[in-house]
């Protein structure tokens, strides 16, 4: 769970290239028709709104990054099945101070993330 947090923070939204995006989406997320990315922007259902919505951050700030600014958290009812993550950040151009601060809630079945809650300072 915790390579699929950093995953998705380092290699979809920190990524540059669209097609790896692409290609990274498709691995650490449920298929297409099941996944929800849900912040204060909307709901993103699917894995090509999820790709627009960080298109669109990223043409307003080519050189984002991301860095984690606490452990990850992950809590497994009883199953590793189904889990619950958060995940805290920072971001920003690349190399400056952080602009921007939030954290990530996922649920996670069956080791590929559903759903995330994306909360932004």
């Amino acid at each position: 769970v915790e390579k699929l947090m950093k995953g998705h923070l380092f290699d979809i939204f920190s990524e540059p290239n669209a097609n790896r995006r692409a290609h990274v989406i498709k691995e650490f997320w449920v298929p297409s028709s099941e996944c929800l990315f849900l912040d204060r922007l909307g709901a993103f259902r699917g894995h090509d709104a999820i790709l627009d919505l960080i298109d669109g951050l990223r043409k307003s700030m080519d050189d984002l990054a991301f860095e984690l600014t606490a452990p990850i958290e992950v809590l497994s009812p009883g199953a590793e099945s189904f889990q619950v993550a958060r995940i805290k950040w920072a971001g920003g151009p690349k190399g400056e101070l952080p602009m921007v601060f939030g954290e990530d809630v996922a649920t996670v079945v069956e080791g590929k993330i559903k759903t995330m809650y994306a909360f932004v300072e």
